[in-house]
């Protein structure tokens, strides 16, 4: 994620000419995902979840057991294949990822969550392409029965 906002943060120091140009399609799309992200939210800050994943005092044990979840990783410990980034991005921007590392439920129920975070908790909506690759990296490695 560390790599992730540095990329961002050095693209946006970069005039347009200096932008090659498949960087600049990648910069389009996290603009436009950002954009949808912003134009739900209401402004409002909860204060209900005192757990922060990102805080470094936050120790492994403090977790479930079970979760793979670790607060000195630059992704929390999410296991390194296709899809990664993108669960990283979409659910760690409103909760933290040991939530989702702790979970072990069906291929139908994370179908079913990916449907409410857009529709009652204001995730963006995701392209078709995308959805699955989230769903497929959700189902292998936080399932509790494989597809």
């Amino acid at each position: 994620m560390r790599a992730v906002i540095i990329s961002v943060l050095m693209l946006a120091a970069c005039s347009e000419a200096e932008i090659p140009e498949v960087d600049k399609e990648l910069q389009e799309h996290r603009n436009t995902r950002v954009e949808a992200m912003a134009a739900v939210y209401d402004g409002s800050i909860q204060y209900k979840d005192t757990f922060n994943a990102l805080d470094p005092l936050i120790k492994r044990s403090a977790i479930a057991r079970s979760s793979k979840f670790d607060p000195n990783d630059d992704y929390w410990g999410l296991p390194r294949t296709e899809g990664y980034e993108e669960v990283a991005a979409y659910c760690a921007s409103c909760h933290s990822l040991a939530i989702v590392m702790q979970q072990r439920v069906t291929p139908e129920r994370w179908d079913y969550l990916l449907n409410w975070m857009v529709e009652k908790q204001n995730m963006p909506e995701l392209e078709a392409e995308e959805r699955a690759l989230i769903h497929r990296y959700l189902v292998e490695h936080f399932s509790s029965n494989k597809e």
